[in-house]
């Protein structure tokens, strides 16, 4: 399902639309680097997380290793899009946190994020530099997590570039079982930004508010293949999302997301590699290749 409202006389900027992709994909870079964190501290790195192709690095061990109560990590994202816009987006989030106690842990991140992207008239691109708090619990069998950041993205397009002021914000749950079985884990993730853009030429001040819900399950197999750790398993779930800019009006969509990929130990660490298809906006498709390496030491 796709609705999509432009205002007489107010056709997507490059800016606007730049800020849609490029927020989103940073929040989402957050998003994968403090829940990988979150499943490498609490259940030693098998989460899997279709979605948001990255390569992540972390300083945790699980706590029958003595693992600290300090730990850092990072996180590398790619993704391409096609369709309505094509391009592609990098992030790179790094975060120190605590373990406050054997459940919970707060911690401290900076993201720099890249976007370039076009429609086939306009090229624009931006750099985004983000800080900000973020949080993990375990309780009950569930994991949760969530983070609050404050960014600062540059644009180039079209007509001049501008600096504008972003807010971001999330949280997920995850769960062990679905009805008894342990290899079915549903989740739930959150996330939504608002910008300020300012004028810029013969662009008028613009501001975008992002709201985006995912519902999904992981599938796990029950035995890793032969002569390895790597236990394969397909993710399914439905993206809810709704986007309003001074500039564009209203688009929101309704669209499925589908991965396949493997999981478990490899060279020292934990590996996830899978590849997804989605969709980020109404007339605009994502997905590529995703590789996460956390490493123990």
């Amino acid at each position: 399902m796709n609705i999509s409202c432009t205002p007489p006389g107010g056709g997507t900027t490059g800016g606007s639309a730049s800020g849609d992709l490029g927020g989103h994909s940073q929040t989402d870079a957050v998003d994968t680097g403090i829940g990988q964190n979150a499943q490498t501290v609490f259940r030693g790195g098998n989460g899997t997380d279709v979605q948001k192709n990255s390569l992540f690095l972390t300083t945790a061990s699980t706590q029958n290793r003595g693992r600290s109560d300090m730990n850092a990590w990072l996180s590398l994202k790619t993704r391409g899009y096609s369709g309505g816009y094509g391009g592609a987006a990098y992030d790179f989030v790094a975060g120190v946190d605590y373990l406050v106690d054997a459940d919970t842990l707060f911690g401290a991140l900076i993201g720099l994020g890249q976007i370039d992207i076009n429609d086939g008239v306009t090229q624009t691109s931006a750099t985004s530099f983000a800080v900000g708090p973020y949080f993990a619990r375990q309780f009950n069998g569930g994991l949760m997590d969530g983070f609050l950041t404050f960014a600062r993205p540059r644009y180039t397009t079209t007509g001049g570039a501008f600096t504008s002021a972003r807010t971001a914000l999330g949280f997920t749950l995850t769960g062990t079982s679905f009805r008894g079985r342990d290899n079915i884990a549903p989740y739930f993730d959150f996330r939504a930004f608002y910008e300020e853009q300012p004028a810029y030429g013969v662009v008028a001040a613009n501001n975008i508010r992002s709201l985006r819900a995912t519902f999904g399950m992981t599938v796990s197999a029950e035995k890793p293949l032969p002569n390895s750790g790597l236990i394969p398993y397909f993710k399914l779930a439905a993206d809810v999302k709704s986007t309003t800019t001074t500039a564009s009006g209203t688009d929101s969509f309704v669209y499925g997301r589908i991965g396949v990929g493997v999981a478990g130990p490899f060279v020292g660490g934990n590996l996830v590699l899978d590849v997804d298809l989605g969709k980020v906006r109404s007339d605009t498709f994502d997905g590529g290749l995703r590789v996460n390496w956390t490493i123990h030491f």
